[in-house]
Protein backbone atom coordinates (compact mmCIF):
# COMPACT_ATOMS: atom_id res chain seq x y z
CA UNK A 1 0.00 0.00 0.00
CA UNK A 2 1.41 3.16 -1.24
CA UNK A 3 1.48 6.31 1.56
CA UNK A 4 -0.39 9.45 0.55
CA UNK A 5 3.23 11.08 0.29
CA UNK A 6 4.08 8.25 -2.52
CA UNK A 7 1.10 8.42 -4.30
CA UNK A 8 1.78 12.69 -4.98
CA UNK A 9 5.32 11.29 -6.47
CA UNK A 10 3.40 9.11 -8.22
CA UNK A 11 0.91 11.09 -9.51
CA UNK A 12 3.45 14.04 -10.51
CA UNK A 13 5.55 11.12 -12.44
CA UNK A 14 2.73 10.12 -14.68
CA UNK A 15 1.52 13.78 -15.11
CA UNK A 16 5.34 13.93 -16.80
CA UNK A 17 5.16 11.04 -19.06
CA UNK A 18 1.91 12.35 -20.23
CA UNK A 19 3.34 15.65 -21.09
CA UNK A 20 6.16 13.72 -22.94
CA UNK A 21 3.52 11.51 -25.26
CA UNK A 22 1.30 14.20 -25.46
CA UNK A 23 2.45 15.29 -29.28
CA UNK A 24 2.48 11.60 -30.12
CA UNK A 25 -1.23 11.42 -29.45
CA UNK A 26 -2.06 14.20 -31.50
CA UNK A 27 0.04 13.02 -34.54
CA UNK A 28 -2.24 10.15 -34.12
CA UNK A 29 -5.01 11.67 -34.10
CA UNK A 30 -6.77 11.46 -30.82
CA UNK A 31 -5.33 14.37 -29.12
CA UNK A 32 -8.38 13.84 -26.78
CA UNK A 33 -7.01 10.81 -24.86
CA UNK A 34 -4.32 12.91 -23.04
CA UNK A 35 -7.22 14.92 -22.01
CA UNK A 36 -8.57 12.28 -21.02
CA UNK A 37 -5.92 10.41 -19.02
CA UNK A 38 -4.52 14.15 -16.99
CA UNK A 39 -8.20 14.38 -15.84
CA UNK A 40 -8.31 10.55 -14.29
CA UNK A 41 -4.35 10.77 -13.14
CA UNK A 42 -5.20 12.73 -9.64
CA UNK A 43 -8.65 10.29 -8.76
CA UNK A 44 -7.12 6.80 -10.23
CA UNK A 45 -3.91 6.50 -11.27
CA UNK A 46 -4.06 2.63 -11.41
CA UNK A 47 -6.96 3.33 -14.02
CA UNK A 48 -4.91 6.16 -15.87
CA UNK A 49 -1.91 3.82 -16.07
CA UNK A 50 -3.46 1.37 -17.34
CA UNK A 51 -5.59 3.69 -20.26
CA UNK A 52 -2.36 5.42 -21.08
CA UNK A 53 -0.60 2.17 -21.92
CA UNK A 54 -3.15 0.53 -23.63
CA UNK A 55 -3.86 3.56 -26.02
CA UNK A 56 0.01 4.33 -26.07
CA UNK A 57 0.54 0.66 -27.90
CA UNK A 58 -2.87 0.27 -29.67
CA UNK A 59 -2.54 4.03 -31.73
CA UNK A 60 1.84 2.66 -31.86
CA UNK A 61 2.73 6.03 -30.62
CA UNK A 62 6.61 6.84 -30.15
CA UNK A 63 7.34 6.84 -26.15
CA UNK A 64 10.42 8.63 -25.24
CA UNK A 65 12.67 6.86 -23.15
CA UNK A 66 12.23 9.00 -20.33
CA UNK A 67 8.45 8.59 -20.60
CA UNK A 68 8.92 4.89 -20.50
CA UNK A 69 11.11 5.23 -17.36
CA UNK A 70 8.43 7.12 -15.17
CA UNK A 71 5.16 5.13 -16.81
CA UNK A 72 7.62 1.91 -15.32
CA UNK A 73 8.46 3.05 -12.13
CA UNK A 74 4.78 4.61 -11.56
CA UNK A 75 3.70 0.93 -12.79
CA UNK A 76 6.10 -1.08 -10.42
CA UNK A 77 4.57 1.10 -7.01
CA UNK A 78 1.18 0.15 -8.28
CA UNK A 79 1.42 -3.25 -9.22
CA UNK A 80 0.30 -5.50 -6.17
CA UNK A 81 -2.71 -2.58 -4.99
CA UNK A 82 -5.71 -3.97 -4.44
CA UNK A 83 -7.06 -1.69 -7.26
CA UNK A 84 -4.85 -2.79 -9.55
CA UNK A 85 -5.11 -6.19 -9.31
CA UNK A 86 -8.95 -5.71 -10.18
CA UNK A 87 -7.92 -4.58 -13.19
CA UNK A 88 -5.76 -6.95 -14.25
CA UNK A 89 -2.88 -4.27 -14.24
CA UNK A 90 0.58 -6.08 -14.12
CA UNK A 91 4.47 -5.63 -15.49
CA UNK A 92 2.98 -6.60 -19.13
CA UNK A 93 0.72 -3.64 -18.98
CA UNK A 94 3.80 -0.99 -19.61
CA UNK A 95 6.08 -3.76 -20.77
CA UNK A 96 4.74 -4.29 -24.27
CA UNK A 97 5.57 -0.72 -24.97
CA UNK A 98 8.94 -1.59 -25.37
CA UNK A 99 8.88 -1.63 -29.26
CA UNK A 100 7.80 1.86 -28.99
CA UNK A 101 10.53 3.48 -26.91
CA UNK A 102 12.67 5.80 -28.61
CA UNK A 103 16.38 6.47 -27.34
Amino acid sequence: MQTPEEAIVDTKKLHQALSLVSESFAEAGVPWIADSIDSMINQELELALQFLCSNLHEFGCPVPRLAYELIEQVGHNCVGTEWARSLGLETDTWEMLMPQVQS
